[in-house]
C-alpha cells in the first residue's frame, strides 16, 4: 500500500518515498500550549501515534526526532 500525502508547497497530493529505503523518521515536536487544553491537542498526538504503528506494520524502521 502507497502512502500519500499532501504537499503543501505544490498543492497536490504524492507519493512518500523515504530517503532511505526501509528507514523513516518522524519530527514530533511537544504541545505548545497556550491555553485551555482542547481536542487538536491529542489529535496531533493520535495522527503521530498512528503514523508510527502504520510505517512499522508495513516493516519500516521509525526514529522519532
Amino acid at each position: 500500500m502507497t502512502l500519500r500525502l499532501y504537499d503543501t508547497a505544490t498543492k497536490q497530493s504524492r507519493d512518500f518515498v523515504p530517503l532511505h529505503a526501509g528507514q523513516v523518521s518522524i519530527y514530533h515536536c511537544g504541545l505548545t500550549v497556550q491555553g485551555p487544553p482542547h481536542i487538536g491537542h491529542i489529535r496531533k498526538e493520535v495522527v503521530f501515534d498512528v503514523l508510527r504503528r502504520w510505517f512499522e506494520h508495513e516493516g519500516t524502521e521509525v526514529t522519532l526526532v
